[in-house]
């Protein structure tokens, strides 16, 4: 017998000489087939990654436009983020976009545009959610100033990105829109003025004016603080605290009473005032308004209007 060689019986109970290499080679199949098994049942298959876009949801509530400056308007809301899922999320980058009219004006958390970034809970009974308070801010010419549109269109959209604790992270996305009131600030105009009363030093003048409302709600004038200029000088200064209402879309006439004092005034001044010619005039001040809006419910309007006026008695 060669050293070679291995003994093994058959059916027949007959000796049958197998090679040394091939006995070796079913041993070695034989325990990498057990292996693999073994293996096989010691790996735990992969968790599935929740549908977080069905799970997760963003809304948002309470807009609210206030003017916070004479030139800048602000926008404030809520941001509701609701994670019915059952992992820990998250917050970790935010997108806001405010757009006024078509013109966008963007905010993120890297300039502190967003407070309350951190987790949001979400256990197996408890529904997490996160309601942050952002505050934006546009220039309140897009709100404030001529044009004929009495509304201007907003809209937010808001991008956040959020993580689990597997280190899987997603873009949660909503948007909102709306429309806020545009003021149109009035216009003045200078109609006639009127001597009422001429006396030796002084003359009683009455300058009528007329304020047009192109708005569709109305403005109450409750201040008026005016200097009337004739022919390049200064002529005379009034006030008046009463209650004036121009209805939307309407004008109002308003009288204005002033004194004028001709101890220091040129001659051709006073010669056009008492034959009642024709006057190049300027009217200035400054009008307090009251609207309807919550944004703007009160505000000062600076004004000067100028032009030729007919001098009557």
């Amino acid at each position: 017998m060669h050293a070679a060689e291995t003994n093994s019986a058959d059916d027949n109970g007959m000796i049958v000489i197998l090679p040394v290499k091939k006995s070796v080679a079913m041993l070695f199949a034989l325990f990498a087939s057990l292996l693999a098994l073994a293996v096989s049942c010691a790996t735990k298959p992969m968790p599935a990654i929740p549908d977080y876009p069905s799970l997760v949801s963003l809304s948002f509530d309470a807009v609210a436009v206030k003017l916070v400056q004479a030139d800048v308007a602000g926008f404030e809301f809520s941001e509701l983020v609701k994670n019915r899922s059952d992992a820990a999320l998250k917050l970790i980058s935010a997108e806001h976009v405010l757009s006024l009219d078509g013109v966008p004006y963007t905010l993120d958390s890297r300039s502190g545009g967003i407070q309350g970034a951190g987790t949001l809970l979400a256990l197996s009974e408890i529904r997490g959610f996160i309601k942050t308070d952002i505050k934006l801010t546009a220039p309140a010419s897009s709100l404030i100033g001529g044009g004929s549109q009495p509304e201007s269109s907003w809209r937010l959209s808001s991008t956040l990105m959020l993580e689990d604790a597997g280190g899987h992270a997603f873009a949660l996305l909503g948007e909102t829109a709306g429309k806020v009131p545009r003021l149109i600030l009035p216009a003045l105009a200078i109609e006639s003025i009127t001597v009422r009363k001429m006396e030796l030093i002084n003359t009683k003048l009455k300058v009528d004016i007329v304020v047009r409302n192109e708005n569709y709600f109305p403005l109450v004038l409750d201040a008026f603080d005016y200097a009337l200029y004739g022919e390049g000088r200064f002529w005379a200064r009034g006030r008046t605290a009463e209650e004036i209402v121009v209805a939307a879309r309407s004008d109002k006439k308003i009288a204005l009473e002033l004194v004028m004092n001709f101890a220091d005034m040129d001659r051709s001044v006073l010669d056009k005032v008492i034959y009642m010619k024709q006057v190049l005039c300027r009217l200035s001040g400054r009008i307090r308004l009251r609207t309807t809006l919550e944004f703007l419910p009160e505000f000062e309007l600076p004004f000067s209007v100028e032009g030729e006026a007919p001098v009557a008695r």
